[in-house]
């Protein structure tokens, strides 16, 4: 065992891999007993040779049970006993174990015990302003706003939203848990005081951006980003302090915390915070504390994760995310008329002028945009073609999983062109085309139109190229669209993907006839 170079060399034998399984269920009764009892046994089945050899030097009375292919019975009363006789003298478990492991052993009461404190003491910073303060027992502890102060009282109680994520991170990271808690708290007490009047930043009267906020209190200005656990955390403190966006027991769940997301997943710095994740992905969302979900990850509709939502939090802060990163590509009157437009989310925002458009058509992939661009600047030689053109139909290019800036002229356009005006989805048949068409399907459903997204378009395209995986075909049994909820079934089990380019000459001419 690895513990053997922490170990007296006179006890060096007990550590010898032979007694690993005898340990481990002895460590295990112990714990959950609470100690060892008159009557708590540890049993060992189906013995091998190697720990017999080794259970008769130290159990002899028990020769007649010690066998290959045996079974052990053994009171830990008794095995703490034989430890006790040992030329080294062990006087109790708690001992061997403190020897053994390098750390004292524990029940589980003492572990929970001991749990509990850790979790008192990461909040002992914060000081209650009815607390009697003198300069000798002020120490650390600092005075927070109300609201501020109320939030980290609730979290503290398991009652607010981010208190998973702090547990995992206390569990995961206890040594940055406490610094990143009272950092969240410190930048929560600084937007707090600039909105009261009371102090100000320094910085614009539209805000402060998040990567400033985050190099100000974190020395990083990726430090708030939402892909870290400590950027979530700041947001639940955001969203019970202001409030504005989902609920974390609806919409926007608190996700599980498990480890941060891999650095490998790049995003524009607003797409990092808040990008609009289909949970066909496979992330893992958490219930509020309190709270209980049944569902899996992948039941939960695309529209859950709207990053809009998230974004109105921020803003209700006072801060200002990155809002030039985020793009949609459009084309079309009165966005662009000769080439696509790039349109920033800063822009859509600000954008006043709708077009009457009859047909939105979508495309997943660049590549189909452009092809379709490319068909339409042909066609404007003919002048019909081009005012009908530039009254009936808008291109937009989502480039895989929709970005905030697409999300908003969606909802914009959604909200301003005429009831009749269809949105026609066209995308891969993967994992992520036919999770973006079931969300823009659930969102925009009384305008949603797919645009060869069939079992017969499918079975005409595929070839026997880009397999799934079985997870990915896991996944797609899951979905199950309006429009056809045996597609995602039917793609997984003839088991290959088909991408949009394989349809460009069926799109093309629907797009002609248009």
């Amino acid at each position: 065992m690895s513990q053997q170079r922490h170990l007296p060399e006179e006890l060096r034998e007990l550590a010898d891999p032979a007694y690993d399984r005898l340990w481990k269920e002895a460590r295990r009764k112990y714990q959950s007993a609470g100690g060892v009892g008159k009557r708590v046994t540890v049993k060992l089945e189906k013995l091998r040779k190697e720990e017999c050899e080794k259970l008769l030097t130290l159990l002899p009375e028990h020769y007649r049970q010690i066998k290959p292919g045996g079974q052990l019975n053994v009171l830990l009363l008794e095995l703490e006993q034989e430890l006790a006789k040992h030329p080294y003298y062990i006087p109790s478990f708690r001992e061997w174990f403190r020897l053994l492991d390098g750390e004292p052993l524990l029940t589980r009461r003492e572990q929970e015990e001991q749990a509990d404190r850790t979790w008192e003491e990461l909040f002992s910073f914060v000081r209650n302003a009815s607390d009697r303060v003198t300069p000798e027992t002020a120490g650390d502890q600092l005075f927070y706003p109300e609201a501020v102060r109320a939030w980290l009282i609730r979290l503290r109680d398991g009652q607010a939203a981010g208190y998973r994520t702090l547990k995992d991170m206390l569990r995961t990271k206890p040594d940055i848990a406490r610094t990143a808690l009272k950092e969240c708290a410190d930048a929560l007490a600084a937007l707090d005081a600039e909105q009261a009047g009371a102090a100000s930043m320094g910085y614009s009267d539209a805000g402060i951006r998040l990567p400033v906020l985050a190099n100000e209190y974190t020395g990083d200005p990726h430090g708030f980003d939402w892909k870290e656990r400590r950027g979530r955390l700041l947001y639940y403190g955001l969203l019970e302090i202001w409030g504005g966006g989902s609920e974390p027991s609806e919409g926007l769940k608190e996700r599980e915390s498990g480890p941060d997301i891999d650095d490998t997943m790049k995003r524009t710095a607003l797409e990092q915070e808040l990008e609009w994740l289909a949970a066909i992905s496979g992330d893992a969302i958490e219930p509020a504390a309190g709270q209980t979900s049944d569902r899996q990850p992948e039941e939960i509709e695309w529209q859950d994760r709207h990053t809009l939502d998230i974004r109105s939090v921020y803003r209700r802060a006072g801060i200002r995310d990155d809002d030039v990163s985020s793009q949609a590509l459009v084309w079309g009157a009165p966005f662009a008329e000769e080439r696509a437009a790039s349109l920033t989310l800063q822009q859509v925002e600000a954008w006043t002028v709708w077009p009457m458009a009859a047909s939105v058509y979508l495309v997943e992939n660049p590549s189909v945009f452009s092809s379709l661009i490319d068909v339409s600047s042909a066609l404007k030689c003919k002048e019909e073609h081009r005012n009908s053109m530039r009254t009936m139909r808008l291109l937009v290019c989502l480039s895989g999983q929709p970005s905030a800036a697409a999300v908003l002229l969606l909802d914009r356009l959604h909200k301003r062109l005429a009831p009749a005006c269809r949105f026609y989805y066209s995308g891969d048949y993967d994992v992520n085309g036919l999770a973006i068409a079931h969300g823009i399907a659930a969102r925009y459903a009384g305008r949603f139109s797919p645009w060869r997204m069939d079992r017969g378009t499918y079975d005409q395209y595929v070839r026997p190229k880009a397999s799934f995986s079985e997870k990915e075909k896991a996944r797609l049994r899951q979905l199950q669209p309006a429009w056809e909820p045996l597609l995602g079934q039917h793609v997984a089990d003839r088991g290959y993907k088909c991408y949009q380019e394989s349809l460009l000459p069926e799109l093309i001419q629907d797009w002609i006839k248009t």
